[in-house]
């Protein structure tokens, strides 16, 4: 069995080889406790010198995680609909993504409860960024998400006159400006303030 595979794919913390086999690590590799981790994502490769062959780590530039089931999205809406808000994934927990994904909202996936009453174009409108659960993937490359819990929604949303707006209820928001009020979804996000 051979310790290490050329253009085998890693993450950071994987093992990808071991001193006793006269590796030590090159780039983007480190040693712990006589085994060698990779410190990026990327391929593994080995490099021959004369004295020693070092196991390295070219990382990806392209990269793009996928979403797993139960992860943390934060998605832009881009359609609205009486029966889902379409939109697209653009960070996985704290991870920017460099290519979306597209992701739907179903209107029963909205919230836990009352869900016969739920309109979607009262919880979200185009742009807003949102804060969303992966439940599955869906049908045509769609990831079905969820907000239904109630430090999932929306999170930040313009009004229609262009302002920022922010929460006054778990159910609206308003403009700064003009003090119009907008029905939303909204996120319930815990602010830590240091003192």
């Amino acid at each position: 069995m051979t310790e290490v595979e050329k253009a085998k794919i890693v993450l950071p913390g994987e093992i990808i080889g071991n001193t006793e086999f006269n590796f030590q690590p090159g780039n983007g590799a480190y040693l712990h406790n006589n085994k060698i981790y990779s410190s990026l994502v990327g391929e593994v490769y080995i490099e021959k010198l004369e004295n020693e062959s070092k196991l390295s780590v070219r990382g990806l530039e392209n990269f793009n995680p996928l979403p797993r089931m139960g992860s943390i999205v934060t998605c832009k809406v881009t359609h609205v609909t009486q029966r889902n808000c379409k939109c697209i994934i653009i960070a996985i927990e704290d991870y920017i993504l460099k290519e979306p994904f597209k992701g739907i909202i179903r209107k029963e996936d909205i919230v836990d409860v009352n869900k016969d009453e739920v309109e979607v174009v009262n919880c979200f409108r185009p742009q807003d960024i949102i804060l969303a659960r992966v439940l599955s993937m869906g049908e045509a490359n769609f990831y079905l998400l969820t907000t239904c819990d109630e430090s999932l929604g929306v999170y930040i949303a313009k009004s229609q006159h262009g302002g920022l707006m922010y929460p006054i209820s778990w159910t609206e928001m308003q403009c700064p400006k003009t003090f119009v009020k907008e029905k939303r979804k909204v996120a319930k996000i815990i602010r830590i303030v240091e003192s």
